[in-house]
């Protein structure tokens, strides 16, 4: 659905955004690309989008190729990418209805046709009530979702979201998301979802890439990533849990596993901690396609430190005294 390949972007200075970036997105994924300010990010998806033009190499969305098209060519293709902005970025003086018909009337559809796809998508959004409301008059999350009902207008393959949750309270982050995986299971839309928020891709996206200084660092299924315990984007993606008020002279180890179908289980590798004197002292479990993957924080003595790390390691666990 989506590819890049050797997508360099480089500006006047000369500034090097995007430095050879090969990328493969299938139909029907919710994909996230994270990253560090400054990482090309959004650089990336302007490129997407065909607001800007790659220095070298080609993308392709939904069978064509963005960086050979004339302007004529480019304006047919953008109405298979819908954008949903951080803010939803409605139009003010337009009712909601209003703001979901406004890519369809610049698409040519009739006002009959443009009614029925405007209630169409106010009820996929759950807003079915609200088509004559303002947006003043709808709150954060409410105007988000119809800014994703504007996108979907007309029919795209791709939607783009770049940091659609980002200005939105923790439940209403959760509703956002929610709607996002439910609108790509109802029409088959291939997501991508620009985000800072890790979180965001452990709830939502199939599939992340990271982004460091315009090349890409790794890319992946996101229960793959997370299940290796050496990848430094699996480990941000799941933490090692906080220790507000960690026990008074005792060393911290940070322990990380992941339990997959015939190999030790977690109850083993609690067992093994145990007979080594340590208490855990904060765990997070999660489960990921057919594995198990753990991040725990387990308190012991000084002296045992080194030892309990040593023991860990060998038995192929991660860990790592956590620094004071």
């Amino acid at each position: 659905m989506i590819t890049l390949d050797g997508v360099r972007k480089v500006y006047p200075g000369p500034v090097v955004a995007l430095d050879g970036i090969d990328l493969s997105i299938p139909a029907g994924e919710i994909h996230g690309i994270v990253g560090q300010s400054g990482a090309g990010k959004s650089t990336l998806i302007r490129c997407l989008t065909a607001l800007e033009k790659p220095s070298e190499g080609h993308i392709w969305v939904d069978g064509q190729d963005l960086s050979a098209l004339g302007p004529k060519e480019l304006r047919i293709a953008r109405r298979s990418i819908g954008m949903v902005f951080q803010g939803g970025n409605l139009l003010d003086a337009r009712t909601a209805g209003q703001n979901i018909a406004y890519p369809l009337k610049v698409a040519g559809l009739d006002r009959g046709h443009r009614r029925e796809r405007v209630q169409e998508l106010l009820d996929l959004v759950g807003l079915g009530d609200r088509g004559n409301s303002y947006p003043s008059q709808l709150s954060g999350g409410q105007r988000q979702r119809i800014a994703i009902a504007r996108a979907l207008a007309a029919r795209p393959a791709v939607l783009l979201c770049d940091e659609p949750t980002s200005a939105l309270d923790t439940q209403t982050t959760d509703q956002i998301l929610t709607l996002i995986k439910d609108v790509r299971d109802q029409t088959g839309v291939t997501v991508v979802i620009i985000t800072h928020e890790m979180s965001v891709v452990r709830d939502t996206c199939d599939s992340v890439t990271l982004l460091e200084k315009g090349r890409v660092v790794q890319s992946g299924n996101v229960g793959e990533i997370v299940a290796d315990t050496a990848s430094r984007l699996g480990r941000a993606i799941v933490p090692p849990p906080r220790v507000d008020d960690p026990p008074e002279g005792k060393v911290l180890i940070d322990v990380a596993f992941t339990s997959r179908p015939g190999e030790p289980s977690s109850s083993h590798v609690l067992g093994v901690i145990a007979e080594l004197g340590g208490d855990v002292t904060a765990g997070t479990f999660e489960t990921h396609g057919a594995n198990q993957v753990a991040r725990l924080v387990i308190a012991t003595d000084p002296t045992r430190a080194a030892q309990t790390v040593a023991t860990l390691r060998a038995q192929g666990i991660d860990a790592e005294e956590r620094a004071a």
